[in-house]
């Protein structure tokens, strides 16, 4: 648990604690125009819980993708601990989803590859489209390798 009286400072703990959640007051000095909290949100630090003053003041916030839950003063606890597990939740089905996409965007790159590989083969070679196939993976299987590498390698060898 970490505690801070300017924008600035909480953005500098949050680097250094890696907190699970922060609760970082609206109108925390240093925060103006939410530059804070864009960089706690573009660095993925923690899910962010915003406290106001008012229920006015939600509307402002409501809409903003950094912000994962909003309190308003004075805090209640059930309330609270609602906010919370809700603003963890959300969070980390987000982490799991950005995560699924890098996963995912790296699959297409390897099959990228693979048929940029298997296009020069079945142009300098002459090969078939499954011939070229079948003669990545069996130099892949035949040296142990990933077709990722085994595909570069080519790609490599005879773009040339």
């Amino acid at each position: 648990i970490g505690e801070t009286k300017e924008g600035r400072d909480t953005l500098h703990l949050a680097f250094q604690q890696e907190p699970d959640i922060i609760i970082m007051e609206d109108n925390l000095p240093g925060n103006e125009g939410g530059n804070i909290t864009s960089l706690i949100d573009e660095h993925r630090l923690a899910p962010l819980v915003l406290v106001v003053e008012s229920q006015k003041e939600i509307l402002n916030l409501i809409h903003l993708p950094e912000v994962y839950g909003i309190l308003t003063l004075p805090l209640q606890e059930m309330v609270v601990l609602t906010i919370l597990e809700t603003a963890l939740t959300a969070f980390q089905r987000i982490r799991k989803l950005e995560n699924e996409i890098k996963e995912l965007r790296k699959v297409i790159e390897v099959r990228k590859l693979i048929e940029r590989a298997k296009g020069i083969l079945m142009e300098k070679k002459g090969l078939n489209e499954r011939t070229a196939y079948k003669y990545l993976q069996k130099i892949s299987m035949d040296h142990c390798i990933p077709m990722e590498i085994v595909a570069k390698k080519i790609i490599l060898k005879l773009q040339s």
